[in-house]
């Protein structure tokens, strides 16, 4: 019994240490998608225009934005630098600088810039998106948690709701803070899931947590729902087995597997032979292998 419970500690243990790394990492680098070519062609026609209005504070904005979505941080900088200088009202060279400082992985830059947006702006959700994401890499995730909900509730409050990352990395915030937090986690994501029509990485962000939290037959009643509604079970069915062993339900757990396996086996070869299913495939026969080499062991007893 004690090696059970060592088993389901660990798995859950497992869980959060993934939460954790993605917090402090995944949120500190989301970046754009890579710059088209075209950007350049972009940068080149402002450069032109600010070569005939050198005055104008919102060409090096623009250009700056430019240079940041092309990843050139030095020039971004400059053209920053630049349109503050020409106009020290123009507001939104905060958040624009901040914005490259945090796709540059520099979150402690970011921080003061958004923090002086925000005071003239407070419900920027753009802007408390950015902050959310710094603090969290900064390890604050409380504070990242309240700007992560904030952007949720005036999504909700002005008819735009916001992405499942929002939901996601809101969660992620609250279970790095721990304690409480990690039930309200459980909360935000159901939320999302039907606002937004259960996506299925927050499913599966739920599951994980349900998971950390021990609530073991929830888990496995979520794992149902998506064997029953996805098109490909074959993950979730594996993934099922796992959870029994992890809580140390071995009969079930042997009983799941040798399902899965069925109902790998009962697959057309083609499919059969991806890489993803063979390797559920695997799984699962080492998993009955290692049931039958315990029960060996302790002469035929489970």
């Amino acid at each position: 019994m004690l090696s059970a419970r060592n088993s389901v500690r660990g798995g859950f243990n497992l869980v959060i240490a993934r939460w954790i790394i993605v917090i402090v990492g995944a949120l500190a680098t989301v970046r754009p998608a890579t710059a088209h070519p075209e950007i350049l062609v972009q940068i080149e026609e402002v450069s032109a225009r600010i070569a005939a209005d050198p005055s104008n504070a919102s060409l090096y904005l623009k250009r700056g934005d430019l240079h940041r979505d092309h990843e050139d941080w030095a020039s971004a900088l400059a053209d920053f630098e630049r349109a503050r200088a020409l106009d020290p009202q123009l507001r939104l060279v905060d958040f624009s600088a901040a914005r490259m400082w945090l796709e540059a992985g520099n979150p402690g830059e970011a921080l003061p810039l958004l923090q002086r947006f925000l005071r003239q702006d407070p419900d920027h959700i753009e802007g408390l998106t950015l902050r959310g994401r710094a603090v969290a890499a900064l390890g604050q995730p409380r504070a990242a948690a309240a700007d992560f909900g904030r952007v949720i509730d005036l999504g909700v409050q002005r008819g735009n709701l916001p992405a499942p990352e929002v939901f996601l990395w809101r969660a992620q915030a609250q279970m790095a803070a721990g304690g409480n937090e990690r039930e309200a986690a459980l909360l935000g994501l159901e939320q999302g899931l039907k606002l937004l029509g259960s996506p299925i990485t927050l499913e599966v962000a739920a599951l994980d947590v349900e998971l950390v939290l021990q609530r073991v037959n929830e888990a496995l009643r979520r794992v149902d729902r998506l064997v029953a509604s996805s098109a490909r079970p074959e993950p979730w069915l594996v993934r099922r087995a796992e959870i029994l062993e992890q809580a140390g339900r071995r009969a079930e757990s042997q009983l799941a597997y040798r399902a899965a396996l069925d109902r790998l086996e009962a697959l057309p070869d083609a499919r059969r032979r991806t890489a993803s299913l063979a390797a559920l495939e695997q799984k699962a026969r080492s998993a009955l292998t290692r049931f039958s080499e315990t029960q060996a062991q302790n002469g035929g007893m489970q």
